[in-house]
């Protein structure tokens, strides 16, 4: 393997991986943030806040402001919610629901269970994606192998990410919905008095779709970061922490299916780890979760592999047909030719500009 390649790539990837605390601290921020947005939706029907009242066998086309006091709605307030004056039109309501209410304790836990898989789940993804990556970046600095493929388990949890949200979007208007529902009729004196209340589903929307779109950035944000392992390379960046000769490099870099990957590395444990208890040898194949199989060790895996079975390696660069998949950085046969011919075609180029330059000078 290509000593200075190693050493040059491993210094620059000090300089793009974030370390394991602050993605940490950044999680828990972000749950910090979502739980005050949750609860800052719910706390508005805490208290319930009456805009207009009517008969029930009057119709809501009649209802009104003044008909609450008409039908003295607020002196019934007070003697059933224990309000804080005879003239309040705001009455408390649990969150759960008052006696009687069988489905707004169940609506709400199935709201906040969708809440907690979104978040939870984005969270726990996030992180192992974080460690999947560092991982498949270690390993390509130090072996030229880079671990790519089909990612048909992130695709699931993308689409089960948007499917628990789009849940979690119903199962709030139906919470708003059920409790205008249930409380909207009133006992008052002997009638049933029709209440309409300022917390309805019409001014829950925008709150309801705030939420939603900043909930919807979480699968998004799964899915282009694992759609580029990596995506977070900076060139710009790169180029100044990596030598010409390790540059030159790149072309004898090799693609491994990551498939393939878990195959070998499954095989190898079970093979040389057999003494070792099973959650031993779970922890050491799931190398992209847990690290008791290191880096050191991972590389050494697939370097042996590509000397035995070399054509389940595929070069990156996909235009080069003269690439030997063999070859792990060697600066050897046709390739030495094509960089000293480079090289020659360079140096003309320069000495032609420097005769230029003279020229220009004298004149």
């Amino acid at each position: 393997m290509n000593n200075q390649f190693t050493f040059d790539f491993n210094n620059y990837l000090k300089t793009i991986q974030a370390s394991n605390v602050r993605y940490i601290v950044i999680g828990v921020i972000t749950l910090a943030f979502m739980m005050f947005m949750e609860y800052g939706f719910y706390v508005n029907f805490i208290n319930v806040n009456i805009t207009q009242c009517s008969l029930a066998n009057q119709g809501p086309s009649n209802s009104s402001l003044d008909n609450c006091f008409v039908d003295q709605v607020p002196e019934c307030l007070f003697e059933e919610f224990h309000t804080q004056s005879k003239y309040s039109l705001n009455f408390p309501v649990s969150l759960f629901g008052l006696k009687g209410d069988k489905y707004s304790v169940v609506i709400l836990a199935l709201s906040l269970v969708c809440f907690i898989l979104e978040i939870g789940l984005y969270l726990l993804l996030d992180y192992n994606l974080f460690l999947k990556k560092k991982r498949i970046q270690n390993t390509m600095a130090n072996s030229m192998i880079f671990i790519d493929g089909k990612k048909k388990h992130e695709n699931g949890f993308t689409i089960f990410l948007l499917v628990d949200l789009a849940v979690y979007t119903v199962l709030k208007f139906v919470w708003v919905y059920w409790r205008n529902h249930q409380y909207s009729e009133f006992v008052c004196d002997g009638g049933v008095i029709h209440l309409t209340f300022g917390q309805n589903i019409t001014s829950s929307i925008s709150t309801i779709v705030l939420l939603v779109v900043t909930y919807v950035f979480f699968p998004l944000m799964y899915f282009f970061a694992y759609y580029n392992l990596l995506s977070d390379m900076d060139f710009k960046n790169m180029m100044s922490h990596l030598s010409y000769q390790t540059v030159k490099q790149f072309k004898y870099i090799t693609v491994l299916d990551v498939s393939k990957y878990q195959d070998i590395i499954d095989d190898f444990i079970q093979d040389k780890y057999s003494d070792e208890s099973f959650i031993s040898r779970f922890l050491r194949s799931h190398t992209f979760t847990f690290s008791k199989t290191t880096d050191q060790e991972i590389c050494e895996i697939l370097l042996a592999h590509k000397e035995k079975s070399p054509y389940d390696f595929e070069p990156m660069l996909c235009n080069e047909p003269k690439i030997s998949i063999n070859d792990n950085g060697r600066d050897d046969g046709a390739y030495k030719s094509i960089d000293n011919n480079n090289d020659s075609d360079s140096d003309k180029d320069n000495d032609a500009y420097r005769n230029t330059e003279k020229e220009k000078l004298i004149k």
